[in-house]
């Protein structure tokens, strides 16, 4: 409901929707597939960020996300000894710029990179 209502007026002017699912404290779950499929109609990049449920319990790339977050520090690694996170993409051309920030410009930080992809 939210999205049909909502999604002229949120992604008219946008290049970017970033979302989380489910949403932290409330737990609102959004519907991924739907967010994108509007999202990328409007020609916008979709991130979300899986830190919450992991890569064990729900895969946006799947569900039409471009780019997705994972913060390891928390749920992946239990709050203890590694400070990281996770920037997963099977699109080959986002996957290409953000090497080239890394490698080139640094601006990202090092980084564990992963070259396939399933």
């Amino acid at each position: 409901m939210f999205i049909k209502n909502n999604a002229t007026t949120i992604i008219n002017q946008c290049h970017l929707v970033w979302m989380e699912s489910p949403t932290n404290p409330t737990l609102t779950v959004i519907d991924i597939a739907a967010v994108s499929k509007i999202a990328h109609k409007k020609g916008c990049t979709v991130v979300v960020d899986n830190t919450f449920l992991t890569l064990y319990f729900q895969h946006p790339l799947s569900l039409g996300a471009d780019l997705v977050l994972h913060s390891m520090t928390e749920y992946l690694n239990g709050h203890c000894d590694v400070l990281m996170g996770a920037l997963c993409t099977n699109d080959k051309e986002i996957h290409k710029k953000l090497k080239f920030l890394q490698l080139e410009w640094f601006y990202i930080g090092r980084i564990i990179i992963m070259e396939e992809y399933s």
